[in-house]
């Protein structure tokens, strides 16, 4: 690509351009050519000197040849990367740097909302120029329309927005017969936002209009149109529901069966559009609709035996599942004709169990140890017991929802889980955003999340709501956050974009509310944090454009920084501040600390700092790093390339690319010869030399030089070591107890661990080891559990059967489970095999009697707080 900067660039372009023509012409053999664009890019942005080349498809032969020639002109003559033929106005790289120029300026324009003037301007200029000096109708105007259109929908310039959609919509529509297949896709997404815009709008007129241009469309370029026709009768639909035309909206979902061509079948898109119609025919009560489509599907599925798969799924062209039939089987079912239900439901390989009437033993309960019902079964699902609260769900509408309820260990509903999502619980119009806290949650109102366009960066408005559905606070925040303590942070105004790697909230103003909506502070800082994690000093961190400081839960100012850029959070009494420069702009920003009142602590002086930890923090000065103290004295020289937090009174630091460890003075307890250091979750220090790992103390003694593959977690004394494949035990000395020689390892339990060793033919034998890795019972099964309560669940090489054994390696119960769980207050979990191949779980004793027979298809795994957790008894 030629720069253009000077007269003489432009001197030596226009001769590149007669040298293009006269080799071009001379390739062509005189044939006329067909005209094609060339650009050069200039400094300045939107505008370009280009030159006219030409081109003929007489044959492939040629075209190849002239592709050839051009290839090697440019290469000679140094002035671009070389150019690939493409068809109708462009060749290769050149205006695809155009083309990508225009872009780019397009979403520069895009990602500053706020300044509508210049945002609108900048995209009128470039349209102007190259319509002026390319070509009224070149396609990718629509591209800069469109860019348009949306800054107009984030200022609600709706006339403006309908008019610059319209005007790009029509340059595509005028290109669909002569251009490549992607205009048609184009244009039927950019007509679907169009018409997506208008409903939301309630304004069905124009919607209408713009779908009977689709339909036009379809006919010069059908497949790209109906993949996206099938969306749109979606969304025309769901308008004509939501304004109670309940005919008009059951006329959209049939059309969209007629509009297939069943001989094919719809195709991957199309089939969850084709659910999608069916399921909401019979909601709305057109049973006899819904029959008709149903049908027509299925005969296309089940007509295609050679790829049908005899499970769950049926795989033709997409993924369609069994279940989507579900709303046609119940129907069957409430029509009485439950024969033909039956024989769908064995087609697909469907559980009869989710077509049966909802019984008592479907649900889930609660046993205590002598399997006694403690909570009666009357729960959908149902979890274990932690700190005295289960979480369970109470119908299967529930379950679609992830919704979950507490219950303590009566059975009473105190409350519903922070985790689960309660959409269909809030008030009509919105949806949960966040997870519940301290008895509030955070929702969006759905009506405004695409008010003016489909593709918009306008925050949802964000209230909060309480565990019943009442909307307590109103939805009038573009951002709010989980209440902590009584309080919650929101923020007004501000819009969505790109900030880093993370998109959110840009330019909003943060305030503090209390659980009544009450504002504490006013939305107008640029930024608002917990001053400490733990918030209990009631103190905030707050920032302004031109600075920042504390202030309290009540708005009461503690100090005010000027020149703060950023406070961070406390840490030991001391949080770190950022500090910008005005007297010198561009200058580097500097880092300090302030006490817990927000004056200044410690002078904003360094070009890095972490935070205090065991009264020491890492910061850096140029390019070294060293420690201060709590008064800002450097107490540790900087030195180091690198300096981690300090812990366990230990600060990490690399020094000439090699790690180390120091005290609080700066005395080597760990000299600097390792690849890599770091702490182990045991307070160790992890010591890396090339691939190997070791362990080192606080001391900095060397408990285990760099040898191993891996080292786990220690568990009690012990923890596992792998090299090359096997596993071994160490002490926590560091001493080798067991050479890693066993394939499969586990950490001891009652003084046996189970290890696994390979036989001759390569299959995996489990036995159990004594401390000393001697096997004590031998490798002879092909599954083996950890013991407890003086048992092991293991599974024999004979039968396949699980059963227990003593630490001897006595039979103590017999092989007769098809899977077992350790035990766990002398209750263990086990399961038999039913005829079908089902699994029904039950539980015994250390005896092997049952204390709740295994009748069941979903039993806890195992007793918590005494209690356990069993459904879905199977009679």
């Amino acid at each position: 690509m030629i720069i253009i900067e000077t007269e003489e660039d432009i001197r030596r372009a226009k001769l590149f351009n007669e040298s293009v023509n006269a080799r071009w012409n001379s390739v062509l053999d005189g044939r006329p050519p067909t005209p094609a664009l060339l650009y050069f890019k200039t400094r300045e942005p939107g505008i370009f000197e280009y030159v006219e080349i030409g081109w003929s498809k007489e044959s492939a032969k040629t075209e190849e040849r002239a592709s050839s020639e051009l290839q090697k002109l440019t290469a000679e003559d140094g002035l671009h990367d070389g150019v690939s033929i493409g068809e109708g106005y462009w060749i290769g790289v050149a205006h695809d740097e155009m083309e990508k120029f225009y872009e780019t300026r397009g979403e520069a324009a895009r990602i500053h909302p706020i300044d509508f003037e210049r945002a609108v301007k900048l995209l009128k200029d470039h349209i102007s120029h190259i319509e002026k000096n390319i070509d009224t109708k070149f396609p990718p105007i629509a591209d800069l329309y469109f860019s348009l259109a949306l800054i107009y929908a984030e200022h609600d310039k709706f006339e403006e927005h309908d008019t610059a959609v319209e005007y790009g919509l029509r340059l595509l529509f005028e290109n669909l017969e002569t251009r490549s297949r992607y205009f048609g896709y184009q244009f039927a997404k950019e007509t679907k936002r169009l018409a997506q815009t208008y409903l939301n709008r309630d304004e069905l007129t124009p919607a209408l209009g713009v779908y009977a241009r689709l339909k036009q469309a379809r006919a010069m370029v059908p497949e790209e149109v109906s993949k996206i026709m099938f969306e749109d009768w979606n969304l025309l639909a769901e308008f004509y529901e939501r304004h109670k035309r309940i005919d008009d909206a059951a006329a959209c979902y049939r059309s969209i069966g007629e509009q297939i061509d069943w001989k094919d079948g719809p195709h991957s898109e199309q089939q969850e559009n084709v659910r999608l119609a069916a399921s909401k025919l019979i909601e709305l009560g057109f049973d006899a609709d819904a029959e008709k489509l149903y049908e027509k599907f299925l005969q296309f599925v089940l007509s295609k035996n050679s790829i049908r798969k005899n499970c769950k799924f049926c795989i033709i062209g997409g993924l369609i599942c069994g279940h989507w039939f579900e709303p046609y089987i119940k129907l069957l079912q409430k029509q009485s004709r439950s024969e033909y239900a039956s024989e769908l439901i064995r087609e697909f390989g469907l559980d009869e169990r989710d077509f049966r009437p909802a019984r008592i033993e479907d649900l889930f309960g609660y046993v205590d140890l002598d399997g006694n019902w403690i909570i009666p079964q009357r729960f959908a699902k149902a979890g274990s017991f932690i700190d005295g609260k289960a979480e369970v769900v109470l119908s299967e509408d529930e379950t679609r929802y992830a919704r979950c309820r507490c219950i303590d260990k009566t059975g009473k509903v105190i409350g519903f889980s922070s985790q689960g999502r309660l959409d269909n619980l809030m008030p009509d119009g919105y949806r949960q955003n966040r997870p519940m806290s301290e008895g509030r949650i955070v929702v969006y109102k759905v009506s405004d999340k695409s008010k003016t366009y489909p593709i918009s960066s306008r925050p949802e408005l964000c209230g909060y709501a309480d565990i019943d559905g009442n909307l307590v606070i109103e939805a009038k925040f573009t951002e709010a956050k989980p209440f902590y303590r009584g309080v919650a942070i929101v923020a007004v105004g501000g819009y969505i974009g790109l900030a880093g790697c993370v998109i959110g909230l840009q330019d909003g103003k943060y305030g503090l509310i209390d659980r009544t909506g009450k504002i504490l502070i006013e939305p107008k800082y640029r930024a608002l944090h917990r001053f400490n994690q733990e918030f209990d000093d009631g103190l905030m961190t707050y920032q302004t454009e031109d600075g920042g400081g504390v202030i309290t839960t009540q708005g009461e100012v503690r100090s005010y920084l000027p020149g703060c850029n950023d406070l961070f959070y406390c840490s030991e009494g001391l949080a770190e501040v950022e500090w910008k420069n005005d007297k010198l702009p561009g200058s580097p920003l500097k880092y300090g600390f302030v006490d817990s009142a927000g004056r200044i602590a410690i002078e904003p002086q360094f070009d890095y700092a972490g935070y205090f930890v065991c009264d020491m923090a890492p910061v850096r000065i140029g390019r070294l790093y060293g420690y201060i103290n709590r008064t800002g004295s450097v107490v540790v020289d900087t030195m180091y390339d690198d300096a981690k937090q300090f812990k366990n009174r230990l600060g990490i630091v690399c020094k000439n690319g090699r790690w180390g460890c120091i005290d609080e003075n700066g005395k080597y307890i760990v000299e600097p010869r390792y690849d890599g250091l770091d702490w182990s979750k045991d307070n160790l220090l992890l010591a890396k030399q090339g691939e190997k790992v070791g362990l080192i103390d606080c001391s900095g003694k060397v408990l285990c030089s760099p040898q191993f593959d891996e080292i786990g977690q220690f568990l009690g004394e012990y923890a596992i070591v792998a090299n090359q494949g096997l596993k071994g035990i160490i002490d926590r000395s560091g001493a080798v107890t067991i050479k890693p020689r066993f394939h499969d390892l586990d950490v001891f339990a009652e003084n046996l661990a189970r290890a696994a060793v390979k036989n001759d033919n390569g299959q995996m034998l489990w036995g159990y080891i004594n401390p000393q890795g001697e096997f004590v019972i031998p490798p002879t099964f092909t599954e083996a559990k950890s013991f407890s309560d003086g048992l092991a669940a293991v599974r024999s090489t004979d039968c396949g059967k699980f059963g227990f054994i003593s630490p001897e390696g006595k039979l103590a119960i017999d092989h007769r489970f098809d899977d077992a769980y350790s035990f766990r207050c002398g209750r263990s979990t086990i399961a038999v095999a039913t005829e079908g191949g089902d699994k029904l779980f039950g539980i015994i004793d250390t005896t092997g009697k049952y204390t709740l027979p295994p009748e069941y298809e979903e039993v806890g795994t195992g007793y918590s707080e005494g209690l356990c957790f069993a459904g879905r008894k199977r009679t």
